[in-house]
């Protein structure tokens, strides 16, 4: 508490000579590590033994450049008057600072007595501590989601979040690192595009605070963001028209999918037999082929299925149908030449046109049944 008497003057009336004073007192109240409140009184009487009465006088205290207050009264011979009372809040500073209180009087007329023709002033420096340096907490990031769309368009945002407690720093700007970049800005959300950074993100930022005699950078846990896992298509499944053939007999093969491409982007389809690719198409998800163009003139089984082809931004991606076997049956016969060797060939016959057509050998078991026959 700071206290002082001042502003004494003498000023001659008829009845002699008055002499008066006034009184400031002052008080700092810490609010808080970042305010202050600067509390100022004042008084003012006539000194004894003079004890002029009977005159009107306003006095008023204040602190600094602020608004100060004001009272009126009449003086009381040497009693002094009712405090008048100022507060300012004040923020605290990071050095030390001193502000100057002040109270004053002068003559007024009030409530019909004349004004006294006194008049001073008084003053009191007023020291304001520091506001000690208190370490704000680190910030943190509010992720949109952990997995994203691998759109180049698709816009998300991030939520800054500053410290619960902030301490006795002033806060400047954040600085968003992804993936080593580095972005600033003063506000609590980011809008970015993931999918431009990479399939990966690595994210984290830095809060910048001014405490006065430094800057401090506090950083955030590190996160993590990674692009949606491949989903090309929900189903692929092969469809055939015959599963049991003639040498060149045709049958039509079809890719079925659901048309769930996910986050890939659809290349082509490839159909293999008894898995060597026999058919391709960026187009066309169904031909038609002849099994026995694929295996020995004896006949045989073939594997057929289909592979949807994906492209996932450079990387190649499958999706693998089931799995159907068709049947050729054989058309071939043996005959021996004159010195006993095995002549294997097919053996066509023709219509009434002269067109050729496929045969096969038929078998008998036992009870007649027929165990091979012709197809077509």
């Amino acid at each position: 508490m700071g206290y002082t008497v001042g502003g004494r003057d003498s000023v001659g009336y008829y009845w002699g000579t008055g002499k008066t004073e006034i009184r400031l007192e002052t008080r700092v109240d810490i609010i808080s590590d970042t305010q202050v409140r600067v509390h100022t009184w004042a008084s003012t009487r006539s000194i004894p033994p003079y004890n002029m009465s009977q005159y009107g006088v306003k006095y008023w205290c204040g602190l600094g450049d602020w608004e100060d207050t004001e009272r009126y009264s009449v003086y009381n011979y040497g009693n002094w008057l009712p405090d008048v009372h100022d507060s300012v809040l004040v923020t605290r500073g990071y050095t030390t600072k001193t502000y100057r209180a002040y109270a004053g009087y002068t003559g007024a007329t009030v409530q019909g007595y004349g004004a006294a023709r006194n008049s001073g002033r008084v003053y009191l420096d007023v020291e304001i501590p520091a506001r000690p340096e208190r370490i704000p907490d680190n910030p943190t990031i509010t992720l949109p989601s952990k997995k994203f769309k691998p759109d180049q368009n698709l816009e998300m945002t991030l939520k800054l979040n500053r410290a619960d407690y902030e301490g006795t720093g002033t806060f400047e700007n954040f600085i968003i690192n992804v993936n080593g970049r580095e972005w600033t800005t003063p506000y609590s959300t980011w809008d970015f595009h993931p999918r431009q950074h990479g399939e990966h993100l690595t994210i984290y930022c830095t809060a910048v605070y001014d405490m006065g005699a430094r800057t401090i950078r506090l950083k955030s846990p590190t996160y993590y963001m990674d692009v949606l896992e491949y989903d090309p298509a929900e189903t692929a499944k092969i469809k055939v028209s015959e599963t049991v053939v003639t040498p060149g007999n045709q049958i039509d093969v079809e890719c079925i999918t659901s048309y769930a491409q996910g986050n890939a982007k659809f290349i082509r389809y490839e159909l293999y037999a008894d898995n060597r690719r026999v058919f391709y198409s960026d187009t066309e998800n169904k031909t038609r082929l002849k099994p026995s163009d694929f295996i020995s003139p004896t006949g045989g089984y073939l594997d057929f299925h289909w592979e949807c082809v994906y492209d996932f931004y450079g990387k190649e991606k499958r999706v693998k149908s089931n799995t159907i076997t068709v049947e050729v049956i054989g058309g071939c016969v043996t005959v021996y030449d004159e010195g006993g060797q095995a002549r294997v060939g097919l053996v066509t016959v023709y219509d009434e046109k002269g067109r050729p057509k496929n045969v096969v050998i038929s078998g008998y078991a036992s009870n007649r049944q027929v165990s091979k026959t012709l197809v077509k």
